[in-house]
């Protein structure tokens, strides 16, 4: 049989520690285990057995037992039995149970008849030491025997003389397929036999849960958290220590107790709690998971009255108010019973004995303020008293008289003894009040009541309460030692009617500050030196300074932490090799040291601060503690010496942050080559000529199972390739690290503070020195401020844009490493809503009332008496209240206008969009004008119509043009001026007609009257046309001139000779067609010179419009120079060809002649004005060019 099967058996937790209960049952029914003695899974046939029934340890011990073999009860009530010789037959399942447990789940022995097997206890637990044995029956010689070990195969040890494989501590790397083979001889032959058994780590203990004693907690109560584990049964008498964590940071220090007391919670005592498991050699710790524990504030509402005194007179008036800022409704009690609901504010008119009693007043979180007791008085003197006075009040005792009467002689005692004469006065001044300031007052007076005349006494008792108790410090390391993280408290309690106050704390070290006042009740110091050693007091004072309060002082002594070191630097070793231990000190310690070594706590024979270990042995392997005549006892270090052929090394204790390095060791006598590393089963470098694997940097994501694999130099041997496992952890610098917001609340306007909460880890090196710790901020990915020594960022007054994802950093300067925080979102709320300014009406009319209101709407956790509003006009303040009513409108009214709403301090203010008010008038006398003066206008010009009105406000014109409304976006018109401008740009006839305008508001209309224009187009561009072929005239030629226009019309024609006007003769000259045609019949020497013709249009108003021509230039030759005719017209023609030519030269620049281009039609060329100079005229029978004189 060369293999086992392995039966896991996995039992349940038994009982949580918890070392303060008396008895120690957790449950009524108690859980037996069956044990094996020896502890082993595979026993040989003929070898001795003890069989134990385990229970709790505190199980009475006269306690009876009941065994079981395959469910059949055994004739045996012991805890145990033996048997001597066990046999194949005793394979069975074996069960235990006693009177006051249930039956234990069955156990089998395995029995074999191998020659040889491979001791493993039948549970290996997280942090045991573990010792391989490969075994052989009675009967088998192993005086020269060989054995190998191996691990998934993997050669562990090959060919020795010794039976056992040392592996040390276990840890999650051991877990596996161990075998072993051995070579012995039996009966005279050799013989080899294998044996394997698959070894899983058990836990030890279950993972910590931190629970709270009971919910809901609130201020002032005691808290108590208790840290739940559960030990294996079969390790159930492992002594364990506990440890508690607020935010990371130590509030109870490693110890046998499992639960936390905290009296009389604060606020401050908020936070995240976990706890921490360890056993007595730190071989196995564990950490639960964080438990948020939040402390209320007080929610107790505080009932308040006006005037502030304890008794009245009858007929006397009492405002009591119900103060609570969370609450919007209220309930008011008497003697319990209720009275009032939904006023913060109630009256109390004390008529009768009736209104005597206690009343309390209760808000939305369903808690009742304290009874506040009124006395109603029907006698002629009383003292009034204010409720609840405490130290740092300003207190004044008033000696009040009936109503009616006169008083005189008024004199004030406390404890019978006069402290003041006040003749005609009755309030006594007793100024800011201190604890004495208690005891009975009372006051006389000499009354005149009308009937009759004597002297009254009044009395009262005066009970100055404390503002908040003396405060304590707390510690929360007990003792203190070089490296812990020390945190004291300055611990008092504020008076339950005064809770609102805001407090300060100071601390001292040795008469001087150390932290200046500040609201946190915590000095903090990051891993303590023993220079942290003082005298330690607080200080704390009301924000008023009235009142101050210094705690006793708190002697602190940091003992000194001697740390153990290991050279080389390693935590394994192979045997046969040494090892130097060094007790390390803080070098501050000036006195000479006497050292104390210790190993599995057993104090050993060496005294000097190092000494080594020549070719250790499997036996040297333990945990090693050292200590000084100054310093406390170190943290043991674990040592494991390996006979085993190869070693994976690597340092103790792996800080983040250190050099890693890996180390594959292997025996010199073995010749092994070709390194290989694997972190959790991947492969990580293969190396041939080093065995040591630099990792750089440790991080924790460094942390896992690593392997390293040889081989070995060919040999005859079976295996070749050799193995080692190890489990490294790296350790975090930071075992906590939270970005917390401390505000009551996320509302704009308040201050919201950042807190970068950090803790180091507890299990640092304690000679680190001094801790320099940097925190930065950053908002949305970008810095809001840079490295800094304060862990806080604080926004005195948070605004909506202080909205979004936040995140702190944390720089170590010892090493400079930089840690993120998890993000946290802020989303700052708006105390108020941007406010809108509302009219109502919506249109305003003269005379009519009118009402503005400045709506917004306020954060249900924002008193509505702290939010302002104001209204403005023209931008000057026009009214403080939210709504402004106007009985009757006037225009002076109208204005722009806007609110604007901010808190108490105005460091909030938010505006509304301006918005103009219009008080509306009735309309009336509307009247058109016109920017001429004629309402006769020429075409092409420009003009301007403008509407108004005589009274009233308008809002809306309208434009009418023979009747018909001008539409706004019409192309004839541009309407300008909100309505009241219509623009023409170009008049054109169409423009010619009646307009008017209307003008409209939201409650009246006027109509103007008529304007009505002419637009006339003027004439233009005069020229002449004669039917002439020659330029010079004979005498007795005739010769007709035609005047015509390129533009407009007219009705008066001219004509000029020699620029005089010439008038119609009949002998001389003849008018055709209206005076448009001028006729010359016969051609006479006077009728020399230049000619000009002109057109006049006639208009209802003002001078006529004229055109005038250019000049014509007329010639008349005598009768002897008639042979010139013909030559002349040769001359003619020719010229006109040469031009012709010339013209189709330059592309027709000027005209073509009739042969050339078909028909030849006259060309006209309008002049650019009525005073044109020049005109060409062309016609079928005559062509000349007439040009005028120059100027």
């Amino acid at each position: 049989m060369s293999g086992l099967c392995l039966l896991l058996l996995i039992f349940p937790p038994v009982f949580a520690a918890d070392t303060d209960s008396p008895d120690g049952d957790t449950e009524n029914t108690d859980i037996t285990v069956v044990s094996f003695t020896p502890d082993w899974r595979t026993f040989f046939y003929n070898e001795t057995i003890t069989i134990s029934c385990l229970q709790s340890p505190k199980a009475p011990e006269d306690e009876t037992y009941t065994w079981y073999r395959n469910n059949v009860q055994m004739d045996v009530h012991a805890q145990n039995f033996t048997i001597s010789s066990i046999q194949l037959y005793h394979r069975a399942n074996y069960q235990c149970k006693t009177s006051s447990s249930v039956k234990s789940d069955p156990v089998l022995p395995l029995v074999i008849t191998d020659l040889s097997v491979l001791r493993v206890p039948r549970y290996v637990f997280e942090g045991d030491i573990l010792n391989l044995t490969c075994d052989s029956r009675l009967d088998v010689n192993t005086t020269k025997a060989q054995v190998s070990f191996f691990k998934n195969s993997k050669v562990q040890r090959i060919m020795t003389m010794e039976p056992y494989l040392f592996i040390g501590q276990v840890d999650k790397s051991l877990e596996g397929k161990y075998s072993c083979t051995k070579k012995a001889i039996q009966n005279n032959e050799e013989k080899q036999t294998n044996a394997d058994n698959f070894i899983a780590v058990t836990a030890l203990f279950s993972t910590p849960e931190i629970k709270l004693s009971s919910y809901p907690i609130s201020l002032g109560m005691d808290m108590t958290l208790t840290c739940e584990t559960s030990l294996h049964p079969l390790r159930a008498d492992t002594e364990l220590q506990f440890a508690f964590y607020r935010n990371g940071w130590h509030v109870q220090g490693f110890g046998s107790s499992n639960k936390y007391k905290v009296q009389s919670i604060t606020v401050e005592d908020s936070g995240d709690y976990s706890c921490e498991v360890r056993t007595i050699m730190n071989s196995v710790r564990k950490m639960s998971k964080q438990l948020p524990i939040l402390i209320p504030e007080l929610s107790k509402p505080l009932l308040s009255t006006y005037p502030k005194v304890d008794k009245v007179f009858r007929y006397n008036m009492v405002i009591m108010t119900c103060n609570d800022p969370k609450s919007k409704t209220f309930s008011w009690y008497k003697d319990n019973v209720k009275i009032f609901s939904n006023r913060k504010t109630v009256t109390i008119n004390a008529y009768s004995d009736k209104d005597i009693g206690y009343y309390q007043c209760q808000g939305e979180s369903g808690e009742k303020s304290d009874p506040l007791h009124l006395d109603v008085y029907f006698v002629w003197l009383i003292l009034q008293i204010p409720p609840h006075i405490h130290e740092g009040d300003k207190v004044t005792l008033q000696c009040s008289m009936w109503k009616s009467g006169s008083a005189v002689n008024t004199t004030f005692y406390k404890d019978d003894n006069m402290i003041k004469f006040l003749g005609s006065e009755t309030d006594l001044d007793l100024g800011i009040v201190s604890k004495n300031a208690t005891g009975k007052y009372k006051c006389t007076r000499f009354i005149n009541t009308g009937s009759s005349s004597k002297t009254y006494v009044a009395e009262g008792y005066v009970s100055v309460a404390e503002l908040f108790t003396s405060p304590e410090i707390r510690l929360n390391l007990h003792p203190v030692v070089e490296g812990a993280d020390m945190t004291l408290t300055c611990h008092t309690t504020r008076s339950p009617f005064r809770y609102s106050i805001t407090l300060a704390f100071a601390f001292y070290k040795n008469g001087k500050i150390v932290q200046d006042f500040s609201k946190s009740s915590r000095y903090k110091i990051l891993s303590a030196q023993l220079e942290d050693s003082g005298s330690y007091t607080c200080e704390v004072k009301a924000s008023s300074a009235t009142v101050k309060k210094m705690s006793e002082a708190v002697s602190i002594d940091v003992q000194g932490m001697a740390v153990v070191t290991f050279t080389p630097n390693v935590g394994k070793i192979l045997t046969t090799e040494n090892m130097t231990l060094t007790c390390n000190v803080d070098p501050k310690i000036k006195d000479k040291q006497e050292y104390s070594w210790y190993k599995d706590g057993i104090r050993m024979d060496r005294t000097h601060q190092s000494f080594t270990i020549q070719d250790a042995g499997v036996s040297d392997s333990g945990y090693y503690q050292c200590r000084s005549t100054n310093t406390h006892m170190s943290e043991p270090l674990r040592l494991d010496v390996c006979n085993g052929d190869l070693v994976i090394q690597a340092p103790p204790f792996i800080l983040e942050g250190d050099d890693l390095l890996l180390d594959c060791r292997h025996r010199q006598s073995q010749q092994l080559h070709q390194t290989q590393f694997y972190k959790d089963d991947k492969l990580l470098k293969i190396m041939d000529s080093s065995s040591v694997l630099a990792q750089g940097r440790a991080d924790p994501s460094m942390t896992g199972t690593y392997r390293c694999q040889k081989k070995a130099v060919a040999t005859n041997y079976l295996y070749k390739d050799y193995a080692a496992e190890l489990f490294v952890p790296v350790t975090e610098i930071f075992t906590y690290l939270v970005l917390k917001v401390i505000s009551a609340s996320t509302v704009e306007g308040t201050a919201i503070t950042l807190s970068c909460n950090v803790a180091l880890n507890p299990v640092l090196n304690p000679l680190r020195g001094s801790t320099k710790l940097e925190f930065a901020f950053y908002k949305d990915g970008n810095s809001i401020r840079d490295f800094s020594t304060s862990s806080t960022y604080e926004m005195a007054s948070a605004m909506v844009k202080d909205s979004g994802n936040y995140t702190c950093n944390v720089k170590y300067l010892l090493r400079g490493l930089v840690r993120s925080s998890p993000e946290v979102e802020i989303n700052v709320e708006e105390s108020f809503s941007t406010p809108v300014l509302s009219v109502s009406p919506t249109f305003i009319r003269q005379g009519k009332p009118l009402t503005l209101t400045c709506d917004f709407t306020i954060h249900p956790d924002v008193a509505d008496d702290t939010i302002r509003p104001v209204i403005y006009k023209n931008g000057k303040v026009y009214s403080n209240s939210r709504t402004f009513r106007i009985n009757a409108a006037q225009t002076y009214i109208s204005a722009e206008y806007r609110c604007s709403a901010n808190n108490y301090n105005r460091q909030i203010i938010k505006y509304s969009e301006t918005r103009y008010i219009l008080v509306e008038e009735r309309m009336d006398g509307a009247k058109i004008s016109v920017d001429q003066q004629d309402a006769n206008m020429l075409v092409g010009s420009n003009t301007t119509f403008t509407c108004s009105v005589h009274e009233g406000t308008p809002i809306s014109f309208t434009w009418l043009h023979n009747g018909k409304e001008i539409a706004k976006n019409c192309a004839l018109y541009n309407i300008r001026q909100d309505g009241r401008v219509l623009y023409i740009e170009a008049l054109q006839q169409e423009h010619s007609g009646v307009y008017r305008c209307n003008v409209s508001n939201h409650f009246s209309s006027s109509m103007s009257d008529e304007l009505k224009i002419t637009v006339i187009e003027p004439p233009g561009g005069a020229f002449l046309l004669t039917d002439l072929k020659e330029i010079d005239l004979m005498p007795e030629d005739s010769v007709k001139l035609t005047c015509s226009l390129t533009q407009g019309n007219g009705s008066n024609f001219f004509w000029l000779h020699n620029d005089q006007n010439l008038k119609q003769d009949t002998a001389t000259y003849e008018f055709r067609e209206g005076g448009k045609v001028l006729h010359i019949k016969s051609a006479q020497p006077y009728h020399e010179g230049s000619y000009q013709c002109g057109v006049e249009k006639d208009i209802p108003s003002g001078r006529p419009l004229v055109s005038k021509s250019g000049i014509w230039t007329l010639k008349i030759s005598s009768k002897g120079g008639s042979y010139l005719k013909p030559f002349l017209i040769v001359l003619v023609v020719v010229l006109i060809i040469l031009i012709i030519v010339i013209a189709y030269k330059y592309q027709n620049k000027i005209f073509k002649p009739h042969f050339l281009q078909g028909k030849l039609h006259n060309i006209r060329v309008p002049l650019v004005n009525i005073e044109d100079k020049a005109v060409l005229v062309e016609n079928a029978e005559n062509f000349e060019r007439i040009s005028s004189p120059p100027n």
